[in-house]
């Protein structure tokens, strides 16, 4: 979605185009009709960051889009090729900031986090998927033998039973395997230990 500045190029050449056609036309300038431009502008680009903010995930609206809502935190769990970790089930939590026109995923683990650098939402064969690249970094207690690496995950966007993400990741450094969600909370919860102790459903 367009940010601040491209919104106020927008407001300013509304007004400009409404000055400059009235001074074609009359030959006056007309305040008042580039005055209406700016707030008739105003009003939609208004409008349209609310859409892209907020709107699309209301209930009665988002029948009308394909787009998933993912918005929240969402109890996950991961298996790992890693192999201190190998044959364990790991805690984690996605929490995914989301608009209508971009997408940020971050997980938090109980020692590490992950960043995203890249999101997208795109269908294929019928299936939506997540799609993003992520850094990740152990806390600074915990960083021997797992230094800083990029990785990307693929998950899939499944509604039934009820909607959950599933899928691969990979790490630069040669270690992968799977995350599955489990529950979801609408709040962003951006610490492992709020997310542990919120409910998920």
């Amino acid at each position: 979605m367009p940010g601040p500045t491209w919104i106020r190029v927008t407001i300013a050449t509304a007004a400009f185009v409404a000055l400059v056609s009235t001074w074609l036309n009359t030959g006056t300038w007309d305040v008042q009709s580039a005055r209406l431009a700016i707030s008739t502008s105003s009003t939609v680009t208004i409008l349209l960051l609310a859409y892209d903010r907020l709107i699309w995930r209301w209930p009665l609206i988002r029948g009308l889009t394909p787009r998933p809502v993912l918005y929240g935190t969402w109890k996950a769990e991961l298996r790992t090729s890693f192999a201190p970790r190998a044959n364990e089930i790991v805690e984690c939590y996605l929490t995914i900031r989301q608009t209508y026109s971009s997408i940020q995923v971050d997980m938090v683990f109980e020692h590490s986090r992950s960043f995203s650098l890249s999101a997208a939402l795109a269908e294929q064969d019928g299936r939506v998927q997540l799609s993003y690249t992520y850094r990740s970094q152990g806390d600074a207690l915990h960083q021997d033998g797992n230094p800083p690496s990029r990785g990307a995950a693929v998950l899939i966007i499944a509604r039934e039973p009820s909607l959950h993400l599933e899928g691969d990741y990979w790490m630069e450094r040669g270690t992968k395997g799977t995350i599955r969600t489990l529950g979801h909370n609408p709040t962003l919860l951006e610490s492992f230990t709020a997310a542990r102790g919120a409910r998920f459903s």
